[in-house]
């Protein structure tokens, strides 16, 4: 299947959860995100501004978990546009939406290319996508610029 397929295919995939079915998956990735990143060393966190119109795993748990119990972390918080100019510093951890991975993590996005521009900037930042389960697929086609990510987390399981 080719990547304009597989965007369809998520896209409509993702349409069709209900509020319900958001919430309690992205409780179970926060869950599992929150006790596998070492946050006693972490000092900046790129995070995406999750989009509740596109059934995104939602970030805001996330950020407000940050900001109680690590205030001394910088948090960057980003919708980038296709356009969207890179943040200057380097990141700890950087959190990326996606629409599709496979067991590489290599990563299917929404066809701008920002965040495979912006992760070759950020060669020692940990990368991890938040995604549902039903997102994985057995091969995404990669091209030469295409960045695979760290891990990606979903409301089962931690792909690395």
């Amino acid at each position: 299947m080719n990547k304009i397929a597989i965007r369809a295919r998520m896209r409509s995939k993702r349409k069709t959860l209900t509020s319900s079915q958001v919430s309690a998956a992205t409780d179970r990735v926060t869950n599992t995100l929150l006790h596998i990143i070492d946050w006693p060393t972490i000092s900046t966190i790129h995070v995406y501004e999750s989009n509740p119109a596109w059934n995104e795993i939602q970030t805001d748990g996330i950020i407000e978990f940050i900001r109680q119990h690590y205030p001394n972390v910088v948090i960057t918080v980003v919708q980038p546009q296709r356009t969207s100019l890179f943040p200057s510093k380097q990141f700890d951890v950087i959190l990326v939406p996606l629409l599709a991975f496979d067991g590489r993590c290599n990563r299917l996005g929404f066809g701008g290319g920002w965040y495979d521009r912006f992760l070759s900037t950020q060669v020692n930042a940990l990368t991890i996508g938040l995604a549902y389960d039903f997102q994985h697929v057995d091969a995404l086609p990669v091209e030469s610029h295409d960045i695979p990510l760290a891990k990606v987390v979903t409301e089962t399981r931690v792909y690395s």
